[in-house]
Protein backbone atom coordinates (compact mmCIF):
# COMPACT_ATOMS: atom_id res chain seq x y z
CA UNK A 1 0.00 0.00 0.00
CA UNK A 2 2.76 2.17 0.37
CA UNK A 3 4.52 1.54 -2.87
CA UNK A 4 1.20 2.25 -4.27
CA UNK A 5 0.41 5.37 -2.77
CA UNK A 6 3.67 7.03 -4.15
CA UNK A 7 4.17 4.67 -7.61
CA UNK A 8 0.70 5.24 -8.70
CA UNK A 9 1.01 8.99 -9.30
CA UNK A 10 4.26 8.78 -10.90
CA UNK A 11 3.05 6.09 -13.63
CA UNK A 12 -0.21 8.32 -14.29
CA UNK A 13 2.43 11.52 -14.62
CA UNK A 14 4.18 9.55 -16.73
CA UNK A 15 1.20 8.24 -19.11
CA UNK A 16 -0.13 12.06 -19.06
CA UNK A 17 3.38 12.85 -20.98
CA UNK A 18 3.59 9.83 -23.01
CA UNK A 19 -0.16 11.13 -24.05
CA UNK A 20 0.72 14.71 -24.53
CA UNK A 21 3.88 13.53 -26.34
CA UNK A 22 2.05 11.44 -28.63
CA UNK A 23 -0.90 13.74 -29.26
CA UNK A 24 1.95 16.36 -30.16
CA UNK A 25 3.28 14.25 -32.79
CA UNK A 26 -0.04 13.52 -34.13
CA UNK A 27 -0.76 17.26 -34.76
CA UNK A 28 2.77 17.74 -36.12
CA UNK A 29 1.78 14.94 -38.68
CA UNK A 30 -1.11 16.78 -39.06
CA UNK A 31 0.18 20.29 -39.74
CA UNK A 32 3.19 18.12 -42.40
CA UNK A 33 0.25 16.43 -44.00
CA UNK A 34 -1.30 20.05 -45.04
CA UNK A 35 1.79 21.42 -45.54
CA UNK A 36 2.14 18.68 -48.39
CA UNK A 37 -0.89 19.01 -49.64
CA UNK A 38 -0.76 22.85 -50.02
CA UNK A 39 2.52 22.69 -51.74
CA UNK A 40 1.39 19.88 -53.96
CA UNK A 41 -2.06 22.18 -54.99
CA UNK A 42 0.70 24.68 -55.49
CA UNK A 43 2.69 22.36 -57.44
CA UNK A 44 -0.71 21.46 -59.51
CA UNK A 45 -1.74 24.76 -60.12
CA UNK A 46 1.69 25.84 -61.68
CA UNK A 47 1.61 22.80 -63.89
CA UNK A 48 -1.76 23.93 -65.34
CA UNK A 49 -0.89 27.75 -65.49
CA UNK A 50 2.84 26.65 -67.58
CA UNK A 51 0.14 23.92 -69.65
CA UNK A 52 -2.39 26.80 -70.21
CA UNK A 53 0.81 29.02 -70.91
CA UNK A 54 2.15 26.50 -73.62
CA UNK A 55 -1.24 25.71 -75.14
CA UNK A 56 -1.98 29.60 -75.85
CA UNK A 57 1.58 29.80 -77.31
CA UNK A 58 0.59 26.60 -79.34
CA UNK A 59 -2.85 28.23 -80.53
CA UNK A 60 -0.90 31.38 -81.63
CA UNK A 61 1.61 29.78 -83.29
CA UNK A 62 -1.02 27.60 -85.22
CA UNK A 63 -3.25 30.94 -85.98
CA UNK A 64 -0.30 32.87 -87.01
CA UNK A 65 -0.01 30.08 -89.57
CA UNK A 66 -0.42 30.79 -93.16
CA UNK A 67 -1.64 29.45 -96.35
CA UNK A 68 -1.92 29.87 -100.14
CA UNK A 69 -4.94 29.39 -101.83
CA UNK A 70 -3.75 30.27 -105.47
CA UNK A 71 -6.82 29.46 -107.77
CA UNK A 72 -9.10 31.39 -105.31
CA UNK A 73 -6.77 34.25 -105.67
CA UNK A 74 -5.63 34.16 -101.68
CA UNK A 75 -1.69 34.35 -101.66
CA UNK A 76 -1.13 34.30 -98.06
CA UNK A 77 -3.95 34.15 -94.95
CA UNK A 78 -2.95 32.63 -91.50
CA UNK A 79 -5.32 30.11 -89.76
CA UNK A 80 -6.35 32.82 -87.40
CA UNK A 81 -8.39 34.58 -90.32
CA UNK A 82 -9.54 31.75 -92.05
CA UNK A 83 -11.34 31.26 -88.97
CA UNK A 84 -12.72 34.10 -87.91
CA UNK A 85 -14.24 34.85 -91.54
CA UNK A 86 -15.29 31.11 -92.51
CA UNK A 87 -16.25 29.63 -89.63
CA UNK A 88 -19.52 31.32 -89.08
CA UNK A 89 -20.62 30.14 -92.83
CA UNK A 90 -23.75 28.10 -92.54
CA UNK A 91 -24.76 27.90 -96.23
CA UNK A 92 -22.57 27.87 -99.22
CA UNK A 93 -24.87 29.10 -102.74
CA UNK A 94 -22.16 27.94 -105.65
CA UNK A 95 -22.79 28.81 -109.87
CA UNK A 96 -21.10 28.87 -112.84
CA UNK A 97 -20.79 32.76 -113.72
CA UNK A 98 -19.52 35.79 -111.27
CA UNK A 99 -21.73 37.86 -112.45
CA UNK A 100 -24.91 35.72 -110.87
CA UNK A 101 -22.97 34.66 -107.83
CA UNK A 102 -22.86 38.80 -107.31
CA UNK A 103 -26.69 39.20 -107.99
CA UNK A 104 -27.40 36.84 -105.29
CA UNK A 105 -24.98 38.42 -102.78
CA UNK A 106 -26.62 41.73 -103.59
CA UNK A 107 -30.39 40.38 -103.35
CA UNK A 108 -29.19 38.93 -99.98
CA UNK A 109 -28.09 42.39 -99.03
CA UNK A 110 -30.71 44.09 -100.15
CA UNK A 111 -33.86 41.74 -100.16
CA UNK A 112 -33.17 39.89 -96.81
CA UNK A 113 -30.93 42.38 -94.85
CA UNK A 114 -28.38 40.35 -93.55
CA UNK A 115 -25.51 42.77 -93.53
CA UNK A 116 -25.14 46.22 -94.60
CA UNK A 117 -22.67 44.79 -97.78
CA UNK A 118 -21.06 42.00 -99.04
CA UNK A 119 -17.61 41.10 -99.04
CA UNK A 120 -15.48 39.97 -101.50
CA UNK A 121 -13.57 37.37 -100.81
CA UNK A 122 -9.97 36.54 -102.49
CA UNK A 123 -8.80 38.23 -106.12
CA UNK A 124 -9.01 35.63 -108.85
CA UNK A 125 -9.11 35.40 -112.65
CA UNK A 126 -10.83 31.99 -112.74
CA UNK A 127 -13.49 31.87 -109.44
CA UNK A 128 -15.04 34.48 -106.89
CA UNK A 129 -16.16 34.21 -103.46
CA UNK A 130 -18.99 36.59 -101.81
CA UNK A 131 -19.37 36.96 -98.08
CA UNK A 132 -23.06 38.02 -96.68
CA UNK A 133 -22.86 37.02 -92.98
CA UNK A 134 -23.09 33.39 -92.69
CA UNK A 135 -23.88 32.87 -96.38
CA UNK A 136 -21.13 32.28 -99.16
CA UNK A 137 -22.38 32.60 -102.90
CA UNK A 138 -19.39 31.83 -105.19
CA UNK A 139 -18.37 31.22 -108.83
CA UNK A 140 -17.02 27.91 -109.86
CA UNK A 141 -16.38 28.50 -113.42
CA UNK A 142 -17.80 25.68 -116.55
CA UNK A 143 -17.72 22.28 -116.64
CA UNK A 144 -16.39 19.33 -114.05
CA UNK A 145 -12.76 19.83 -113.95
CA UNK A 146 -13.56 23.44 -113.07
CA UNK A 147 -15.97 23.24 -110.01
CA UNK A 148 -13.67 20.13 -108.51
CA UNK A 149 -10.42 22.59 -108.31
CA UNK A 150 -12.97 25.05 -107.25
CA UNK A 151 -14.28 22.72 -104.63
CA UNK A 152 -10.90 21.38 -103.31
CA UNK A 153 -9.46 24.85 -102.39
CA UNK A 154 -13.05 26.11 -100.81
CA UNK A 155 -13.47 22.96 -98.66
CA UNK A 156 -9.69 22.52 -97.63
CA UNK A 157 -10.65 26.45 -96.11
CA UNK A 158 -13.52 24.97 -94.65
CA UNK A 159 -11.61 22.00 -92.84
CA UNK A 160 -9.11 24.66 -91.51
CA UNK A 161 -11.57 27.20 -90.20
CA UNK A 162 -13.33 24.04 -88.08
CA UNK A 163 -16.26 24.54 -90.04
CA UNK A 164 -18.81 21.33 -90.42
CA UNK A 165 -22.06 23.07 -89.67
CA UNK A 166 -22.73 24.02 -93.31
CA UNK A 167 -24.92 23.17 -95.95
CA UNK A 168 -24.27 23.26 -100.08
CA UNK A 169 -26.59 24.46 -102.63
CA UNK A 170 -25.44 24.36 -106.60
CA UNK A 171 -27.55 26.63 -108.60
CA UNK A 172 -27.40 25.73 -112.40
CA UNK A 173 -28.79 26.27 -115.91
CA UNK A 174 -29.09 23.20 -117.75
CA UNK A 175 -31.14 21.51 -120.68
CA UNK A 176 -34.47 19.95 -120.39
CA UNK A 177 -34.76 16.37 -120.82
CA UNK A 178 -38.97 16.21 -121.58
CA UNK A 179 -39.35 19.56 -119.37
CA UNK A 180 -39.95 23.11 -121.32
CA UNK A 181 -38.20 25.76 -120.91
CA UNK A 182 -38.50 27.92 -117.23
CA UNK A 183 -39.25 24.61 -115.40
CA UNK A 184 -36.93 24.57 -112.36
CA UNK A 185 -35.76 20.40 -111.72
CA UNK A 186 -34.91 19.68 -108.73
CA UNK A 187 -32.00 16.97 -108.62
CA UNK A 188 -32.70 13.67 -106.98
CA UNK A 189 -29.69 12.18 -108.13
CA UNK A 190 -26.74 13.37 -110.26
CA UNK A 191 -25.74 10.73 -112.73
CA UNK A 192 -22.52 9.22 -114.86
CA UNK A 193 -23.53 9.42 -117.85
CA UNK A 194 -21.96 6.04 -118.88
CA UNK A 195 -23.06 3.89 -115.56
CA UNK A 196 -26.18 5.92 -115.20
CA UNK A 197 -25.79 5.96 -111.52
CA UNK A 198 -25.38 7.95 -108.80
CA UNK A 199 -21.89 7.70 -108.58
CA UNK A 200 -18.56 10.48 -109.54
CA UNK A 201 -16.11 8.55 -111.73
CA UNK A 202 -12.62 9.79 -111.59
CA UNK A 203 -9.02 8.91 -111.80
CA UNK A 204 -5.92 9.27 -109.63
CA UNK A 205 -2.07 7.76 -109.36
CA UNK A 206 -3.05 5.48 -112.44
CA UNK A 207 -6.33 4.19 -110.78
CA UNK A 208 -10.09 4.64 -111.74
CA UNK A 209 -12.07 5.84 -108.88
CA UNK A 210 -15.90 5.42 -107.86
CA UNK A 211 -17.56 7.72 -105.46
CA UNK A 212 -20.89 7.36 -104.47
CA UNK A 213 -23.44 11.15 -105.26
CA UNK A 214 -25.70 11.33 -102.64
CA UNK A 215 -28.19 14.74 -102.27
CA UNK A 216 -29.64 15.14 -99.51
CA UNK A 217 -33.62 14.93 -99.14
CA UNK A 218 -34.27 17.15 -96.68
CA UNK A 219 -32.54 20.05 -98.80
CA UNK A 220 -34.28 19.14 -102.63
CA UNK A 221 -37.77 18.53 -100.79
CA UNK A 222 -37.66 22.16 -99.41
CA UNK A 223 -36.48 23.63 -102.42
CA UNK A 224 -39.36 21.98 -104.19
CA UNK A 225 -41.45 23.03 -101.52
CA UNK A 226 -40.82 26.32 -101.98
CA UNK A 227 -41.15 26.33 -105.97
CA UNK A 228 -44.59 25.10 -105.54
CA UNK A 229 -45.53 27.71 -103.02
CA UNK A 230 -44.94 30.66 -104.72
CA UNK A 231 -46.60 28.70 -108.11
CA UNK A 232 -43.62 28.33 -110.38
CA UNK A 233 -43.47 25.61 -112.96
CA UNK A 234 -40.85 22.44 -110.75
CA UNK A 235 -39.92 18.85 -111.71
CA UNK A 236 -38.37 16.32 -109.46
CA UNK A 237 -35.72 14.55 -111.47
CA UNK A 238 -32.39 12.56 -112.20
CA UNK A 239 -29.72 15.12 -113.71
CA UNK A 240 -26.65 13.77 -116.07
CA UNK A 241 -23.63 15.41 -115.43
CA UNK A 242 -21.85 15.35 -119.12
CA UNK A 243 -17.91 16.21 -119.33
CA UNK A 244 -18.46 18.49 -122.57
CA UNK A 245 -21.65 20.41 -123.61
CA UNK A 246 -21.83 19.59 -127.33
CA UNK A 247 -20.99 15.61 -127.65
CA UNK A 248 -22.14 14.34 -124.38
CA UNK A 249 -25.18 15.90 -124.35
CA UNK A 250 -25.75 14.37 -128.15
CA UNK A 251 -26.46 18.29 -129.67
CA UNK A 252 -26.45 18.04 -133.17
CA UNK A 253 -24.79 21.41 -133.77
CA UNK A 254 -21.26 21.11 -132.70
CA UNK A 255 -17.85 20.87 -134.82
CA UNK A 256 -17.19 16.90 -133.64
CA UNK A 257 -20.92 15.91 -134.40
CA UNK A 258 -20.08 11.91 -135.02
CA UNK A 259 -23.79 10.43 -134.20
CA UNK A 260 -27.58 11.19 -136.24
CA UNK A 261 -30.59 12.70 -135.78
CA UNK A 262 -32.09 8.85 -134.56
CA UNK A 263 -29.10 8.36 -132.19
CA UNK A 264 -30.39 11.36 -130.33
CA UNK A 265 -33.74 10.82 -130.18
CA UNK A 266 -33.20 7.24 -129.24
CA UNK A 267 -30.74 8.57 -126.35
CA UNK A 268 -32.63 11.15 -124.85
CA UNK A 269 -35.85 9.52 -124.78
CA UNK A 270 -34.21 6.51 -122.96
CA UNK A 271 -32.43 8.87 -120.91
CA UNK A 272 -36.45 10.77 -120.06
CA UNK A 273 -37.83 6.83 -119.49
CA UNK A 274 -35.37 6.31 -116.66
CA UNK A 275 -36.45 9.69 -114.68
CA UNK A 276 -33.86 12.16 -116.27
CA UNK A 277 -35.10 15.61 -116.61
CA UNK A 278 -32.13 17.30 -117.36
CA UNK A 279 -28.13 17.65 -118.52
CA UNK A 280 -25.85 20.03 -116.92
CA UNK A 281 -21.91 19.63 -116.14
CA UNK A 282 -20.90 19.88 -112.68
CA UNK A 283 -23.36 17.97 -110.45
CA UNK A 284 -21.49 14.51 -109.84
CA UNK A 285 -18.38 16.06 -108.71
CA UNK A 286 -20.44 18.50 -106.08
CA UNK A 287 -22.32 15.73 -104.86
CA UNK A 288 -19.70 13.61 -104.99
CA UNK A 289 -16.91 15.58 -103.30
CA UNK A 290 -19.34 16.66 -100.46
CA UNK A 291 -20.98 12.98 -100.31
CA UNK A 292 -17.46 12.34 -99.58
CA UNK A 293 -16.76 14.60 -96.89
CA UNK A 294 -20.29 14.37 -94.77
CA UNK A 295 -21.61 18.00 -96.22
CA UNK A 296 -25.18 17.69 -97.14
CA UNK A 297 -25.95 19.19 -100.77
CA UNK A 298 -28.64 19.72 -103.31
CA UNK A 299 -28.65 21.39 -106.93
CA UNK A 300 -31.56 23.58 -108.29
CA UNK A 301 -31.85 24.33 -111.83
CA UNK A 302 -33.65 25.90 -114.61
CA UNK A 303 -34.20 23.98 -118.07
CA UNK A 304 -33.43 26.69 -120.92
CA UNK A 305 -35.11 24.20 -123.57
CA UNK A 306 -36.55 20.99 -124.16
CA UNK A 307 -34.18 18.34 -125.59
CA UNK A 308 -36.30 15.91 -127.13
CA UNK A 309 -37.41 19.41 -129.66
CA UNK A 310 -34.68 21.35 -129.68
CA UNK A 311 -30.99 21.80 -129.73
CA UNK A 312 -31.29 25.64 -129.02
CA UNK A 313 -33.33 28.13 -126.81
CA UNK A 314 -36.83 28.71 -128.85
CA UNK A 315 -36.80 32.05 -130.10
CA UNK A 316 -40.91 32.16 -129.26
CA UNK A 317 -39.45 32.96 -126.00
CA UNK A 318 -38.08 37.17 -125.27
CA UNK A 319 -34.67 37.88 -123.90
CA UNK A 320 -37.49 38.75 -120.56
CA UNK A 321 -38.80 36.00 -120.09
CA UNK A 322 -35.47 34.06 -120.41
CA UNK A 323 -33.78 36.14 -117.74
CA UNK A 324 -37.15 35.81 -115.62
CA UNK A 325 -36.28 31.78 -114.86
CA UNK A 326 -33.38 32.37 -113.59
CA UNK A 327 -35.20 35.44 -111.40
CA UNK A 328 -37.36 32.55 -110.43
CA UNK A 329 -34.70 30.15 -109.29
CA UNK A 330 -32.92 32.94 -107.32
CA UNK A 331 -36.30 33.63 -105.33
CA UNK A 332 -36.66 30.40 -104.55
CA UNK A 333 -33.11 30.46 -103.05
CA UNK A 334 -33.74 33.88 -100.98
CA UNK A 335 -37.02 31.93 -100.08
CA UNK A 336 -34.81 29.19 -98.55
CA UNK A 337 -31.93 31.25 -96.79
CA UNK A 338 -34.50 33.04 -94.88
CA UNK A 339 -36.58 30.28 -94.08
CA UNK A 340 -33.83 27.45 -92.99
CA UNK A 341 -30.46 29.09 -92.44
CA UNK A 342 -30.56 32.77 -90.93
CA UNK A 343 -33.88 31.23 -88.78
CA UNK A 344 -31.75 28.52 -87.26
Amino acid sequence: QFLTKFIHPIIMSRSATSAAKSKQQQQRQQQQQQQDMLNQQRLMDQMQQIQALSQSVIKKKANEQTFSFEYLGIPSITRGKIIEIFNEIRCIIIMGPDSRAQKIATACVEKLNICKQYEKIGSSEFFSIYKIGSVLTCSHGMGLSSVCLFLNELLRIMNISKNNNFELIRVGSSGGVGVEGGTIVISTDALDPITMKPEWTYYSCGHQIKQECIFNPQIYKRLYAISKAKKFKVEYGKTVSAETYYEAQARLDGALCQYSENDKKQYLQTLHKNGVRNFEMEGTVVSGICTRNNIKCAMIAVSYLNRLKEDTVSKKYTQQEIKGWMDNVIEVLLQYIYQFVLKK
